[in-house]
C-alpha cells in the first residue's frame, strides 16, 4: 500500500523449489534486437574461415573444425530444447498451482499457449535437423 499497490488478498504457496523458480524467470532476460537477429552458424563460419585464411567458405565448412562445431550445434539445440522442455513444465507446474485463483477459461488458455510454443519449438528443431541431413 506504500508504494500504491493493491494489498495481498491470499497467499498461496507454491509447490515449486526456489531454484527452479528463478531459474525460470532469469530465461525471461531481455535481448537486443540486433543479437537477436545474428545467425549464430554464419557468424561461426565466417569466424573460422577468417581464422583459416581462406578465401572460400567451402574450405572452412568442411574442415574439421567445423565439423566440430556442428556436432557442438546440434547438441546446443538439443540442451536448449531440454532446457525449454523443463521451463514449461515448470510453468504449467505453477499454472496448476495457480487454478485455484484463476478462471477455467484462463486456465486453459495458459495450458494452450505453453503447448503451442512447445509445439512451435519441435517444429523448428525437427525442420533445423531435416536441412542439416540435406
Amino acid at each position: 500500500e506504500e508504494q500504491g499497490l493493491l494489498p495481498l488478498k491470499q497467499y498461496i504457496p507454491l509447490d515449486v523449489e526456489q531454484k527452479d523458480f528463478d531459474t525460470a524467470l532469469q530465461s525471461e532476460w531481455f535481448m537486443p534486437d540486433e543479437y537477436k537477429a545474428i545467425d549464430i552458424k554464419v557468424w561461426l563460419l565466417e569466424k573460422l574461415q577468417k581464422e583459416l585464411q581462406s578465401d572460400s567458405l567451402a574450405t572452412a565448412q568442411y574442415s574439421k573444425e567445423w565439423s566440430r562445431v556442428d556436432e557442438e550445434y546440434a547438441e546446443y539445440i538439443t540442451d536448449f530444447m531440454n532446457y525449454e522442455k523443463k521451463k514449461v513444465d515448470l510453468k504449467g507446474k505453477l499454472i496448476s498451482e495457480l487454478k485455484e485463483v484463476m478462471s477455467i477459461r484462463k486456465t486453459y488458455m495458459l495450458f494452450r499457449y505453453e503447448d503451442d510454443f512447445r509445439r512451435e519449438m519441435m517444429e523448428m528443431l525437427r525442420k533445423s535437423r531435416e536441412q542439416k541431413k540435406e
